[in-house]
């Protein structure tokens, strides 16, 4: 059955399933509703053997830029070449130890869970629901830039995975930063890197991958942290693993450990 086929008997329209490149296939969807597009989806991936991710317009356009009748070419000559093997990526992933990781980072700087302290926020963290609006993919600035309303549109991207932390060796970021300048930002970790912590994240907290950019990406998550001991465990492991989001964010580990709390959308983002 093809997977147009096998989208609508699972209740999915695939009239406008579009395929981008070799096993990749997108289609447009509601911003409004992307998070429950998502959600459905995920639910049915044994079904469809596919796993979904929300992209937005600029990445579309980054893949439309970079499969025109140059980038095609460009495109699929890097993706033959030999270090273009998704499944070693994962492979080289899953042997990594975060904890290992993080130990031999601090060794190199031992200052580095110390740069950015500060006091714990007043007031207990308030309860959050996970809703369509709680992604960052799904919303822009409005004309004004006063506030933020939902994006026009959004796109549904179907990977060939069945776990949300083979995403990063499945497209291989290593790769596409080549022809479309994607995560080649700053700290940003190699692929195998992302794969090693997404899975130890998805194993502890029950997060996955949801959406991404051409310099962020988010996951949703089934069991936050709870209470403030765990929350700064946390953060000091997102923190090590992408500074960005405490230097150029919250500005201090206490301050972003409260955020997590009871949080079910982690935001990794590398400037």
């Amino acid at each position: 059955m093809t997977l147009q086929k096998t989208l609508q008997s699972e209740g999915f329209s695939g009239d406008k399933l579009e395929r981008q490149f070799r096993d990749f296939y997108a289609m447009e969807i509601s911003a409004a509703e992307a998070l429950d597009t998502w959600q459905r989806l995920r639910k049915v991936l044994k079904e469809i053997g596919y796993y979904p991710l929300i992209v937005d317009q600029s990445m579309m356009k980054f893949y439309q830029d970079a499969l025109d009748e140059d980038g095609s070419e460009a495109l699929e000559e890097i993706l033959k070449e030999e270090n273009y093997n998704p499944s070693k990526v994962v492979q080289a992933g899953l042997k990594i130890n975060p904890q290992v990781w993080m130990k031999r980072l601090i060794k190199k700087n031992p200052s580095l869970l110390d740069l950015y302290r500060g006091d714990w926020p007043k007031g207990r963290p308030r309860k959050k629901k996970l809703e369509n609006d709680s992604l960052s993919i799904a919303k822009v600035y409005d004309k004004t830039f006063s506030e933020k309303v939902f994006a026009d549109k959004l796109y549904l991207q179907l990977a060939p995975a069945k776990n949300s932390w083979e995403i990063p060796g499945v497209l291989n970021w290593n790769i596409m930063e080549e022809v479309i300048g994607w995560f080649g930002w700053g700290e940003c970790p190699p692929p195998p890197v992302h794969t090693s912590f997404t899975r130890y994240w998805n194993k502890k907290y029950g997060a996955e991958i949801v959406s991404y950019s051409d310099d962020y990406y988010e996951m949703i998550v089934e069991n936050p942290p709870k209470n403030r001991e765990d929350a700064l465990e946390l953060a000091k492991e997102q923190y090590l693993y992408c500074p960005d989001i405490v230097s150029q964010g919250t500005e201090t580990l206490e301050c972003f450990a409260y955020s997590l709390i009871n949080e079910p959308v982690w935001f990794f983002w590398w400037d």
